[in-house]
């Protein structure tokens, strides 16, 4: 059987691509309209020779795996299964872990959507959908279905496909030992899938009166709400065409934005926004909107979920008092939510409106409690910023500009443990260094980039080192999430983190692979010349005749390297 790298070998990915993407060559590489994302100028590159593709839009990048992945929604292996079969070798698929429970959800969801769509039984159902104004299309693109009241419906249909009563069990899908019974019975049926379109679980809507409302399957080996949102198989290719992804919270929140033209919609379930979901998301796009409902409650979440979006593009989406996306929707109709996602605030606007609606600033206890809030928030913030919310706050209040400034000022920034030293000037081989730092932290292709290149490599900085190290096994222990580089610095020692901190800017750093070129350049010539010096070192300290020639062999293959291969 075919290893991966021997099937990659054996395509090119220029062909690949070319199936989907028309590419026209310029220079080394070919070039194209990128299909993550709409354009009109092609900033979507294939390299042949580092068979690699990278688009300079978007920043989607990848091998041919990575391309039929994305473009197909399918697994690495599914992917590789295929490459294969296009290059005449043989390549086994291997199995998930938990396959069979996987098997069974996917099973369950056939026997709902068969019985909702073509059966009498589901008719209920469908009058209830048809209440809620969800049209066929969505009721197909999200496979909804209906589990039929009574005791062992799933049961027996799922037994007769050869699954086990304790695989059933494992799966959520039945409860009890003595007499299972179908868990979901008597439910408006919505499949909860990952980002491949693989079914992890199920949320059922009752359809009388009755508790609980909603009914979610159980966390288990291949559920976690924490780690999954609902609607992101359908809403992928929206989000990367849209570049943004508008967050919301329930079930026909996501299918009403679907059904009217937002299909760049997920929802959370329940839970709030984990790291995991960013990871998720980040690597579709940077720029979020939080459209959660219109109270208290609703915007009590988004503030909860603000520190986890650190560093990244946020738009807080305010709907009116009372109302979710589904009615807002129904409402005020595309348009409308077109409208709220213009006058999206940016999250210190957000703060700033929320918590003057809590307190009353005309009273000195609730404006101190008030700037007990507020005010860390706004250290955050620029001169510009700072001065604007002030004078804001001065006209509110009747307190003057200048007395607010100087309270305001009076709230130090934390001072780090340890006092930032001035930079020393670094000479072109230390400065390489830090700035390919960047490009590792900014994208994966570029560490893959890095990697093919160098066997091996000499560093002059020891926390470099360190760093780049966390950086590749980051990559290579979460092959499918992209690294959100305010998540990853936390994860970092206090010490590592002070030296992002004192020389890495990602906001400004001008990305450009002609200059990552370059780096790599000057970091191999580096490299040779560590080599080369430790060869003479060695040539000194050398005691036999035999031992002096390797040596000066070495260093006359390294002179040749230094003068033409670089």
């Amino acid at each position: 059987m075919a290893t991966r790298d021997e099937i990659l070998a054996q395509v090119n990915i220029v062909d690949v691509i070319g199936e989907t993407v028309a590419l026209e060559k310029r220079g080394k590489n070919h070039t194209g309209l990128c299909p993550f994302h709409d354009e009109k100028t092609p900033s979507f590159s294939v390299s042949e020779d580092k068979q690699l593709y990278h688009c300079f839009g978007c920043k989607a990048s990848g091998n041919a795996i990575t391309f039929l992945k994305e473009t197909r929604g399918i697994s690495g292996s599914e992917a590789l299964k295929l490459l294969a079969e296009r290059a005449g070798l043989e390549y086994q698929v291997k199995e998930r872990p938990h396959q069979r429970l996987l098997d069974a959800l996917k099973a369950a969801k056939d026997v709902y959507h068969v019985l909702l769509t073509n059966s009498k039984k589901g008719e209920p159902a469908l009058e209830y959908l048809n209440t809620r104004k969800i049209d066929e299309k969505t009721i197909h693109a999200f496979d909804l279905g209906i589990a039929l009241k009574g005791r062992d419906h799933l049961l027996n249909a799922l037994v007769q496909k050869s699954f086990l009563l304790s695989e059933l069990s494992d799966a959520g899908l039945v409860t009890g030992e003595a007499k299972p019974t179908d868990f979901f019975a008597g439910r408006l049926m919505i499949p909860i899938k990952d980002i491949h379109g693989m079914v992890r679980g199920f949320s059922g809507r009752l359809l009388g009166d009755g508790d609980p409302k909603y009914l979610n399957s159980a966390e288990n080996v291949v559920f976690a709400k924490n780690e999954l949102l609902y609607g992101l198989y359908e809403a992928k290719p929206a989000i990367q065409k849209a570049n943004r992804v508008l967050i919301t919270e329930g079930y026909f929140d996501v299918l009403r934005a679907h059904q009217m033209g937002f299909s760049e919609t997920v929802g959370l379930m329940g839970t709030t926004l984990s790291r995991s979901h960013i990871q998720s998301l980040s690597r579709l796009t940077q720029r979020f909107y939080l459209v959660l409902d219109g109270d208290q409650a609703g915007r009590a979440a988004a503030e909860k979920m603000l520190p986890v979006l650190s560093g990244l593009d946020v738009h807080m989406v305010e709907l009116p008092e009372g109302a979710d996306l589904d009615s807002y929707l129904l409402e005020a109709g595309p348009q409308g939510l077109e409208r709220a996602l213009k006058n999206a605030k940016d999250p210190t606007a957000f703060i700033f409106e929320s918590l003057k609606a809590t307190y009353d600033l005309s009273k000195i206890g609730e404006f101190e409690r008030f700037k007990k809030s507020f005010y860390p928030v706004l250290k955050k913030e620029s001169l510009t910023v700072q001065s604007f919310y002030l004078k804001t706050l001065s006209e509110a209040t009747g307190i003057g500009i200048a007395v607010l400034t100087q309270d305001f000022n009076g709230l130090k920034k934390p001072t780090p443990s340890v006092v930032p030293h001035a930079t020393p000037v670094m000479d072109k081989y230390k400065k390489a260094e830090i700035q390919i730092l960047h490009y590792f932290l900014y994208q994966e292709f570029y560490s893959r980039w890095f990697r093919r290149e160098f066997q091996d490599i000499m560093y002059i900085n020891p926390m470099v080192r360190d760093i780049q190290f966390e950086i590749f096994e980051h990559y290579d222990l979460n092959p499918v999430s992209c690294l959100v580089y305010p998540l990853f610095k936390a994860s970092l020692s206090p010490a590592q983190q002070q030296f992002l901190d004192e020389n890495i800017d990602m906001d400004h750093y001008p990305f450009n692979a002609d200059e990552f070129d370059d780096l790599l350049n000057v970091l191999k010539k580096f490299t040779l010349k560590e080599k080369m010096t430790r060869l003479k070192t060695a040539l000194l300290e050398a005691q036999s005749l035999d031992e002096k020639v390797q040596l000066r062999e070495q260093m006359d293959a390294l002179k040749k390297e230094l003068t033409h291969g670089i």
